[in-house]
């Protein structure tokens, strides 16, 4: 759990980094509740932190592939 929540918290950094404040707080609950070891609540809700980042990484990849 200590390497998730590291891992975790530099997904929060780098999305607030980049702009995504608001998508920050799911890798953000995450952080917290590996920090508290609540297996529970990682398993059951890793899908949708990972289902949300790749969404955002295929739509990155798109705008970065357009030609101007």
């Amino acid at each position: 759990m200590k390497s998730y929540s590291i891992e975790v918290h530099a997904l929060k950094s780098d999305l607030k980094y980049i702009g995504f404040f608001e998508l920050a707080n799911l890798p953000f609950k995450h952080e917290v509740e590996s920090k508290n070891n609540n297996v529970d609540y990682i398993t059951e809700n890793f899908n949708e932190l990972e289902n949300k980042i790749n969404e955002l990484m295929k739509v990155c990849k798109e705008y970065l592939e357009k030609e101007f």
